[in-house]
């Protein structure tokens, strides 16, 4: 309620944390490999694309879990009905697709996703449907 979007977490995901800008899944199904997926609204200044975005998050992202090496390219994808980018990287179990938000798209959505190895058949699958199920609401939800 009151996010620009909506969207479906995947089956048999828990809700872990929330803010007013941000939202936490955990997949602790499978104790080793536990996944993880955010969905946050970020400001984005007026001269960043969405590839540029991701990228970022991405960056920080590998940081923050000590991945040596830079991050794969960034692909234009549309995240759901928004115009966006993602970058993927399997090997590590990381991916990040940003999503530009209309009216004049000085916010943006990113979606983060992260399993504890690399990615299997079925994450390649849920950051698909996860993208995908990104829409637009017009008005607070």
């Amino acid at each position: 309620p009151g996010w620009p979007i909506s969207f479906e977490p995947p089956a048999g995901w828990t809700e872990h944390e929330r803010t007013a800008d941000y939202i936490e899944f955990l997949d602790l199904r499978d104790v080793r490999n536990r996944k993880q997926f955010v969905v946050h609204l970020v400001p984005k200044p007026a001269d960043l694309s969405a590839a540029e975005i991701a990228l970022q998050v991405m960056r920080m992202h590998l940081a923050r879990f000590l991945v040596i090496g830079p991050p794969a390219p960034p692909e234009e994808a549309p995240l759901g009905d928004l115009p966006g980018a993602r970058v993927i990287m399997p090997a590590s179990g990381d991916y990040v697709h940003a999503g530009l938000l209309p009216p004049d798209q000085a916010q943006a959505v990113v979606i983060r996703y992260h399993a504890a190895g690399p990615f299997s058949g079925r994450d390649i699958e849920t950051c698909r449907r996860l993208a995908e199920a990104v829409r637009t609401v017009s008005g607070p939800s």
